[in-house]
């Protein structure tokens, strides 16, 4: 970098947060895939041929996204803030390193994302205001998560001690409201 040379860095304190974010969490789903790839090897044993590895290596994926999914409702819990705002962006750039199509920007968080860093223009916003289709979570609604739309919900809601999630554990799972054409 430019400041280990003496210059000014050419990265804003916004612009260098959302990259040792984004780095943390990429070098931190591999770690997470690569631990479970082991346990199941661990677990099942060798597996043979391409599509059997291709089967365990998918089978990893899936694992490690959903040992995320409870960390990720926990944040979603905090108090608004710039805590919650990073531990949430944190966690989702983690699955979604691991499971590409997790999460879904809007279209401004996309455009910045794929914008010249070199030209003017709105940066990286501090908090995700995009969807997570599985989990039927909108991040840009400031909302305590009170309803059960998908089988990682529940299990989550399941393992708290709360009372308060009790209805969200026993009670009838609801269907996510789609806009018709």
């Amino acid at each position: 970098m430019l400041s280990e040379r003496g210059g000014a860095s050419p990265m804003t304190p916004d612009e260098m947060e959302e990259y040792e974010i984004s780095h943390a969490a990429d070098s931190d789903a591999r770690d997470l895939v690569k631990t479970v790839r082991r346990e199941l090897k661990r677990d099942v044993g060798r597996v043979w041929g391409d599509e059997a590895v291709d089967r365990r290596e998918g089978d990893a994926e899936a694992k490690a996204v959903e040992s995320v999914i409870p960390k990720l409702m926990a944040a979603l819990e905090l108090p608004p803030g710039e805590d919650k705002d990073r531990e949430v962006k944190y966690l989702v750039y983690v699955a979604a390193s691991i499971q590409s199509d997790f999460y879904e920007p809007p279209p401004e968080e996309r455009a910045a994302f794929v914008a010249d860093p070199s030209e003017a223009g709105p940066g990286t916003p501090r908090r995700l205001m995009g969807t997570i289709p599985s989990l039927g979570i909108d991040l840009s609604q400031e909302t305590e998560i009170s309803e059960v739309y998908s089988k990682e919900q529940r299990s989550w809601a399941c393992a708290q001690d709360d009372p308060k999630f009790d209805e969200m554990c026993t009670g009838p799972m609801k269907k996510k409201k789609t806009k018709k054409a």
